[in-house]
């Protein structure tokens, strides 16, 4: 890491802790964090892109860093600000297409009988 990377990690508060136990899918910022401390990128970025309703879908991308003998996977939100970091850096993207739908899923919730009496009035 340049002395320019960690005045802007230090200095521009950009600083975004992530832990693979914690958080199971990171945001750019994680990423870029980590990028600037020193991981490094192993192999092509994965790119599993997943149908939505409607004509929407979301990516994401997986990535698998290395930094003092220690390997971490990364499952990174995919957005245009992440889209930028991996052009910039020249990242290679592998794309996987997925043939299914994200289903929305239902889920009944008990409301107190007091609540539906005052929603019904």
């Amino acid at each position: 890491m340049n002395e320019l990377d960690r005045l802007f990690v230090e200095d521009l508060g950009i600083y975004r802790h992530w832990d693979p136990q914690s958080e199971r899918y990171a945001g750019g910022d994680a990423l870029l964090t980590m990028l600037l401390t020193g991981w490094q990128v192993r192999g092509s970025v994965i790119q599993d892109t997943y149908k939505c309703s409607g004509a929407r879908q979301m990516s994401l991308f997986h990535f698998e860093l290395e930094a003092h003998g220690e390997s971490v996977s990364m499952a990174v939100i995919g957005n245009p600000y992440v889209e930028r970091v991996i052009h910039e850096r020249h990242l290679r993207v592998v794309h996987l297409e997925r043939s299914h739908r994200l289903e929305t899923q239902t889920v009944e919730v008990a409301v107190p009988a007091r609540l539906r009496k005052e929603a019904a009035v």
